[in-house]
């Protein structure tokens, strides 16, 4: 993949589904540099991930996953 300063990276990624109880993540646990890196998180509806105009990697792999598996009609994205 490329980066928006142009170096291009080969990055293997996995992804999981993760059943919750609440809706608010659990910050306790977090490393210093997961809150100093972390800006805040956002509850999107399906709708939402498809318009959006911010960056959403892999967008067509998350709204495929939600269309196919979750009941619930939003995704918690971590920015």
């Amino acid at each position: 993949m490329m980066l928006p300063d142009g170096e291009t990276v080969l990055a293997e990624e996995r992804y999981f589904i993760i059943d919750a109880d609440k809706r608010e993540p659990d910050h306790s646990g977090w490393s210093r540099n997961e809150k100093d890196v972390i800006r805040g998180h956002h509850w999107w509806t399906l709708e939402e991930l498809r318009s959006a105009t911010e960056t959403i990697f892999p967008r067509e792999l998350i709204i495929n996953i939600l269309e196919n598996k979750l009941t619930a009609s939003s995704a918690l994205i971590i920015s």
